[in-house]
């Protein structure tokens, strides 16, 4: 017998190895899967980048998202890296996170509303996650308007009858009651209606200041700022002369400053009602508070 040459080896080596590793299975390679897709929807009606709000204000944002290879399958809202509170969240979504139905696993667009911090500037990033653990996310930081403290605040003001013998006027820069005719007046009771003797109980305006009434719903304790008296003022019914007056009626004052061009702004709230039939005594009682430059 002949001996094999180490060509001949080199040979059967060579065939070996091509026949082994044309009988061996190609290792498993995953198809590729794309992540979802979420973005903020631009409108005057929405937050969608940066912003300057007012604290403890509600936002509104609207997220619109699209499926990659999986189906959609949460979305949580995060504030300065924590689940934002659901306390916090008034409208859209009824938990963080939230679990999306099947309505939405393929794609939506979504309003949802917050109430914003009471401080400092915050960070919020809305997170999308699909099926497969794959993620997209999207955010903005809010800054915090800058509120004006008020700096008029008088709990109690007594204003008489205009025809009768007390002061019948208020001084708004000061919180005072003054004389009926006295000049520094800008708010005034108007005495009796029609030339009678009955008391009209209503007030107007004078030396420049204008007045407006505000719809129901206005909530005395929360107007707390200058700011928010005059988005009040801008927002309500103007009037020269209110009507009948009763407890609990609530008045908005913008009257001219002692700066030339500029106008101080003042919230008034009525106390009592006090009718002295036959003497003229009859008064108000009002609380006042308000921002004078």
């Amino acid at each position: 017998m002949k001996k094999l040459n180490v060509l001949s080896l080199f040979v059967l080596a060579v065939f070996f190895t091509l026949a082994y590793t044309s009988c061996t299975e190609d290792p498993f390679v995953p198809e590729p899967k794309d992540p979802p897709s979420l973005s903020l929807v631009s409108g005057d009606s929405y937050i969608y980048s940066n912003a300057q709000v007012d604290p403890d204000a509600n936002v509104t944002v609207k997220l619109k998202a699209l499926k990659g290879t999986g189906d959609l399958r949460l979305l949580t809202i995060f504030e300065n890296g924590s689940k934002l509170d659901l306390e916090r969240i008034a409208g859209g979504v009824n938990s963080n996170p939230v679990l999306l139905p099947a309505d939405d696993v393929a794609g939506f667009e979504k309003e949802i509303t917050f109430r914003t911090q009471s401080d400092g500037e915050s960070d919020y990033l809305f997170v999308l996650e699909d099926v497969n653990t794959l993620k997209d996310s999207v955010g903005f930081t809010l800054t915090l308007n800058q509120k004006t403290e008020l700096n008029v605040n008088v709990d109690s003001i007594k204003v008489g009858n205009f025809k009768g013998p007390d002061n019948g006027s208020i001084d708004l820069q000061t919180g005072k009651a003054v004389p009926s005719d006295d000049e520094s007046g800008d708010v005034q009771d108007i005495g009796w209606v029609d030339g009678s003797t009955d008391w009209a109980k209503r007030i107007k305006t004078k030396n420049g200041t204008e007045m407006a009434i505000p719809s129901d719903g206005l909530n005395w304790d929360e107007v707390a700022s200058l700011e928010d008296i005059v988005e009040a003022y801008d927002a309500s019914a103007k009037a020269s002369v209110s009507g009948d007056i009763s407890v609990g009626d609530i008045f908005l004052f913008k009257s001219p400053s002692a700066t030339a061009g500029v106008y101080d702004y003042f919230i008034m709230k009525t106390l009592v009602v006090s009718e002295s039939p036959g003497d003229n005594h009859d008064f108000y009682v009002f609380s006042l508070k308000g921002y004078k430059h």
